[in-house]
């Protein structure tokens, strides 16, 4: 975020705050998905034991992952547009405007980046629908 958010800044200036603070809180709804299964583990249901708690518990189980999943691809897909559009934006020829050749680098090596990421978590759910 660091090196992109200049970046961002020139793209969408409108939404750069947003973003920030998103960045920032992003870890925490990330992580959110590992909450139920430390709770099971440190609860130790029997088998035996069907309360609704622990139902929610696994729903819970099943669906952040899916949700944390959908955040970091329209977070990814975000920031691939960002990159694409700052490329397209300063590639062209424009001899009042001096391009920076730091950020130039930085979108394209977003660009690989975010189209990675993409790619790990569409074949991880993609493993759901094969298996």
């Amino acid at each position: 975020w660091r090196r992109s958010s200049e970046i961002v800044e020139s793209v969408f200036p409108r939404f750069s705050d947003k973003i920030k603070w998103l960045v920032h809180i992003a870890p925490f709804l990330l992580f959110l998905q590992a909450v139920p299964p430390i709770i099971v583990q440190v609860h130790q249901p029997s088998p035996k034991d069907d309360s609704s708690y622990y139902r929610n518990i696994e729903m819970a189980s099943s669906v952040l992952p899916g949700l944390s999943g959908l955040f970091a691809v329209l977070f990814d897909v975000f920031f691939l547009i960002a990159f694409t559009s700052y490329i397209k934006k300063n590639t062209r020829l424009d001899p009042q405007h001096e391009i920076d050749e730091r950020f130039l680098i930085i979108s394209k090596f977003g660009q690989a980046s975010c189209c990675i990421s993409l790619a790990a978590v569409m074949t991880y759910g993609l493993s759901f629908f094969i298996n």
